[in-house]
């Protein structure tokens, strides 16, 4: 499975791609990022996307770094 992170993932792009990714068979959405809504559920905001990933939205700006296989810009 691959471990794949969304930086800016409040915006449009990294809100579809959350979608693409909820149904997809060997990718796991580990890690999403957003400055302006830090430190809130991810599914407070968009609730349909729970199923892509239900944890809390970190800040863009923190090191990330090998904490995915991927990550999304």
């Amino acid at each position: 499975m691959l471990k794949a992170g969304i930086l800016g993932a409040t915006g449009y792009t990294g809100v579809v791609l959350l979608s693409l990714l909820a149904y997809h068979p060997h990718v796991k959405v580990t890690l999403v990022t957003s400055n302006t809504y830090r430190g809130k559920k991810l599914s407070s905001l968009f609730p349909s996307l729970s199923r892509a990933f239900d944890g809390v939205l970190e800040a863009t700006d923190a090191d990330h770094h090998g904490t995915c296989d991927v990550y999304f810009l």
